[in-house]
């Protein structure tokens, strides 16, 4: 190897190191969710049922009202969605799993930079053998659809 390829290579090496610095040295937003947990059919609070965030690695267990808070969530953008306009909240996947129930999956979660979410109600639903999961994807905040529909109208 020549020296002049030598000193490209350290640059090259000192910038790439440089960068990974900083890009280390940004912190990710992150935010929460509160939640309740009830019986699909009765509304019954579940209390004991566990709330797992995966991409986090959070894991919460309802109280004795069916809530869990669960925060330090990071606000993961989605790129196809901001590619369009910038939705302003990232998403998560939300897994509920309580005993004698079929568990919850919850796609696409919205999560909002700096604040927790409120209010979120999940339907559990007894495992009578019918079905191995319940799945279900939430879609992007309505503002945001319109004001895409509304920048594509031709």
């Amino acid at each position: 190897m020549n020296v002049n390829r030598l000193l490209n290579f350290v640059k090259l090496s000192g910038l790439a190191a440089l960068l990974l610095f900083l890009a280390g040295c940004q912190s990710p937003m992150h935010g929460g969710m509160s939640l309740t947990v009830v019986d699909g059919m009765t509304d019954t609070p579940l209390v004991g049922a566990s709330v797992v965030v995966p991409e986090a690695g959070v894991t919460a267990v309802t109280d004795e009202y069916g809530s869990a808070v669960l925060s330090n969530l990071p606000v993961i953008f989605d790129e196809q969605y901001d590619a369009l306009s910038p939705a302003g909240s990232g998403r998560v996947t939300l897994i509920v799993y309580a005993d004698g129930y079929v568990p919850y999956v919850l796609l696409y979660a919205r999560v909002f930079p700096d604040r927790t979410r409120e209010g979120m109600v999940i339907l559990m639903f007894r495992d009578d053998g019918s079905i191995p999961v319940f799945s279900i994807a939430e879609t992007p905040p309505l503002e945001w659809a319109a004001g895409i529909a509304e920048m594509y109208r031709p």
